[in-house]
């Protein structure tokens, strides 16, 4: 199975009135992905397309709007620079255009928990309830992107992404722990929306964690 066919057939496990509001997403660039040194994989909450200033990409496929059309929002920035420290092994911060941070993303694989559009205040009820809806609709999409590296973004997803893919249903796990899925590291990261004065050290804690894991 592709996974387009995946997207399909989890589309149509939602109402007719949701499913304009479902967003594909994974690996942005295929070809571009598949000659990198490691396979990337952001994992974050939800798609912020719905009630703001990006309401014209509602149910759009993510892999066009990162790879394609590039916002140049803090998310794509951050995730460029996080990106640059994997696959180029960078370690000073650094801001890329918003062309560059767009030609980085074609790198890796980015992917929501919760695949309906959301808002820019994150939801965590309704992100934790549709990941434990989901969660083997997103098993079998983290299984189709094959990743070597993995990033959780945000306590939320640090906490859900765990959930979802083991056994560890009571969440014991600290958030900031990293772990193995299948002998894959997971970093736990903060989420690529970060307050600007924190950038700089959210992009120090990525180089330390991908150091660590590959010690």
């Amino acid at each position: 199975m592709s996974i387009d066919e995946l997207f399909d057939e989890w589309r149509k496990t939602y109402p007719e009135s949701s499913q304009s509001e479902f967003h594909k997403d994974g690996i942005v660039d295929e070809e571009t992905f598949a000659n990198q040194r490691a396979r990337v994989l952001f994992v974050l909450a939800e798609p912020n397309s719905k009630n703001g200033r990006y309401d014209k990409y509602c149910g759009e496929d993510l892999r066009r709007v990162f790879g394609q059309v590039g916002l140049g929002k803090p998310v794509d920035l951050n995730l460029a620079r996080w990106t640059s420290v994997v696959l180029d092994q960078k370690q000073q911060f650094f801001t890329p255009s918003r062309e560059e941070a767009k030609m980085a993303l074609w790198k890796v694989a980015i992917m929501n928990m919760k695949k309906l559009a959301g808002s820019g205040r994150a939801d965590g009820e309704a992100i934790s309830f549709q990941a434990c809806r989901d969660r083997a609709f997103i098993r079998r999409e983290v299984e189709l992107i094959r990743p070597t590296i993995i990033f959780t973004c945000g306590k939320t997803v640090c906490r859900l992404f765990r959930w979802v893919m083991t056994k560890d249903e009571l969440g014991v796990a600290a958030v900031n722990d990293m772990w193995q899925l299948d002998s894959v590291a997971v970093l736990p990261v903060n989420h690529p929306s970060v307050r600007p004065k924190q950038t700089k050290a959210a992009f120090k804690r990525v180089v330390a964690l991908v150091k660590e894991a590959r010690t």
